[in-house]
């Protein structure tokens, strides 16, 4: 399973509108939004537009997140998206700390963070992480007490498939998340 998120601690989350879109880089200096279809999750929606030979997984889910999975066909790549609620508005810092590496280190026993920082054009953090077992590189917005995050990753300790993972770096990229369903 790729990473897993999981909100500091449960509840209640209102209906949030559009948050900022986030753009895709269509050349070294040229920026276009993204017009993705628009999915229906369990707790959200997002606009995102995965490979069709990519493998759905609903990876994981609770009453505070939903993580939904692409995984290519070497089985080495994949994208994801994490919803998130929080029991009360938090930043980015807190919530990317106590929330996503907090989890990560939990369930798979480190998270070393090898760069991290704010993107102004996103309105919210990249960074790349690694566990024991992934390799992972994320756009991660927060807005009030929801959040979301986007990842491109590949396992460790296996072959990489550059084109798969150009591929689960340029849905990522593409991707917006559009609102909660609460």
């Amino acid at each position: 399973m790729f990473v897993s998120l999981l909100a500091v601690a449960g509840g209640c989350a209102k209906k949030y509108k559009r948050p900022p879109r986030p753009m895709a880089v269509a050349g070294a200096d040229e920026v276009v939004p993204t017009t993705q279809p628009i999915r229906e999750f369990g707790k959200f929606f997002a606009e995102i537009d995965p490979p069709a030979d990519w493998r759905y997984e609903l990876t994981s889910t609770s009453d505070r997140h939903e993580h939904v999975t692409w995984i290519s066909p070497g089985n080495n790549t994949a994208c994801g998206i994490v919803y998130f609620r929080m029991p009360f508005p938090v930043g980015h810092e807190l919530a990317f700390k106590y929330g996503f590496l907090a989890e990560m280190r939990r369930k798979e026993g480190k998270a070393d963070v090898l760069e991290k920082h704010w993107d102004p054009q996103i309105q919210g953090l990249r960074f790349i992480v690694e566990s024991r077992f992934f390799h992972v590189e994320a756009k991660f917005f927060v807005r009030g007490s929801e959040g979301w995050a986007i990842y491109a990753g590949q396992r460790l300790n296996n072959p990489v498939n550059e084109d798969e993972f150009e591929t689960a770096k340029r849905v990522r990229e593409n991707a917006d998340f559009v609102e909660s369903k609460e």
